[in-house]
Order: C-alpha cells, then structure tokens, then sequence
C-alpha cells in the first residue's frame, strides 16, 4: 500500500467538509454573525471532551510494538489545552460554556471511563449535529467496538478535515485584511499552525502505514472514516441554520 494518506487511498473528498462548507465559506468572507460563530465555539468545546476521550480510548488501545504513544500522548495533551483556549476565547467572547467534567489529564484514567456514560455527560448541552457525531465516536471505543487501525484512520480524517478548512480560512482575503477580530483569528490560527499541520501530516502517513497490515480491516476503516466526513459537514451545519443563501 503505497499511498501516502487514506484520503489519497481512497479518492476521499473532503471539500464539503472543508473548503466548500458554509461555515467556513462564511468565515472566510468575513460573513459569519458573531451569533452563529458563538454556536460553533460551544458545541466544539463540547466536542473535545468526547474527542479527548476518544484519544485517550485509542492510546490505551495500541500494541506495545507500535512507536505511535509519544505522537498520540502530545496530541492528548494539546487537546486538554484546546479545552483551555475555549475557556479564555468563550470568556472573551461572552459566551456561556456548559459546566463539564474534566477529561483526566493522565490517558489511561480516562480510558477507563465508560465512553457511553461520557457520551449522557455531554450530549444533554450539545446540539443535535455535536450529538450525533460524539455518539459516533463514542460507539468506536465501546468494549469490542473499532479496532485500534480504524480510530487512527477516523482520528487522521478529523484532524485533515480541521487543517484543510482553517488553512482556507487563513489564505482568505478577510483573514490577512485584518477583517476577522483577533478572536476569531485566534481559533485559525490554533488549526493552521506548523505545527499542527506537522501532527495532521504524520497522523496522515501512520494511518496509511497500517493499512492492510495485520488486523486492518478495510471495510470497517473506511465506512468508519466516510461516516465522520459526513459527521463533520453535519457539524459545521450547526452554526449555519438559518443562513441559507447568504
């Protein structure tokens, strides 16, 4: 196998999720109310608490042959501190967060959790689309759910399709003008930096690394990952409602 990354393996299209999504369309104008660019914020704080539990979920579930625990660890971590740029943007923004448990800052204390019982912590606050998408990702980590080769798969697609969509909006005309406020720049700038593209690239070639290899099981990688494509376009629709046209 010798793609460089799923989505080149499989012909993925993740424009609908990226590029041609109406959040980001409208962010990349400068187009988005500060309303709806609210509602984004507080479903995907909402979002990473079952993210987080997810990587926790997938480091814990790795054989002690590959080299991918320092990768995924420092990716955990740089998600517990996401959590903490929400917190300072929501504040600045006026934006109310739900009242959330904390993930554990140690991986396996938080793989230990029950991820449906994650899933009754956060769905109550979140909306439908959040919802959705966190079940879906809470369904792989339940005992004798995805095997650990599809959570990587899934976990590269859901960085790319971050990475893809905040670079669009970075190389938009609104966001080197200087139309975006500095809070909004923030969060682009958080999902186009070196160095998360640096993490999105490796997750991207480990993922296509471990395709076919012993316990890969194709069919449930890739509905896995075209699901969360779908997932991710549902999600941005959140933040969009009402907007149709604009």
């Amino acid at each position: 196998m010798s793609a460089s990354s799923l989505t080149e393996a499989w012909s993925l299209d993740l424009t609908p999720a990226t590029t041609s999504a109406p959040f980001i369309t409208l962010l990349s104008s400068a187009c988005l109310p500060a309303a709806n660019f609210n509602t984004w914020l507080r479903n995907d704080y909402i979002y990473v608490h079952a993210g987080t539990h997810f990587l926790a979920h997938l480091i814990c579930s790795l054989p002690p042959t590959t080299k991918l625990h320092p990768l995924l660890i420092a990716g955990y971590i740089t998600l517990l501190s996401e959590l903490s740029l929400f917190r300072s943007k929501a504040a600045a923004r006026g934006v109310a967060l739900p009242a959330l448990p904390a993930p554990h800052p140690d991986p396996g204390v938080e793989a230990a959790r029950d991820p449906m019982e994650v899933l009754a912590e956060l769905t109550p606050t979140a909306a439908e689309g959040c919802a959705v998408y966190m079940r879906f990702l809470m369904e792989l980590c339940v005992e004798g759910g995805a095997h650990w080769m599809t959570l990587l798969a899934v976990l590269s697609i859901c960085e790319k399709v971050y990475l893809d969509a905040m670079i669009t909006v970075r190389e938009s005309e609104a966001f080197k003008s200087g139309a975006l406020d500095e809070n909004v720049r923030g969060f682009v700038e958080w999902w186009s930096s070196k160095e998360f593209s640096e993490y999105v690239g490796v997750l991207e070639a480990e993922a296509a690394a471990v395709r076919g290899g012993e316990g890969w099981r194709e069919d449930e990688a890739r509905a896995a990952v075209e699901r969360a494509i779908v997932l991710e376009v549902g999600f941005w629709a959140i933040a969009t409602e009402g907007l149709e046209g604009q």
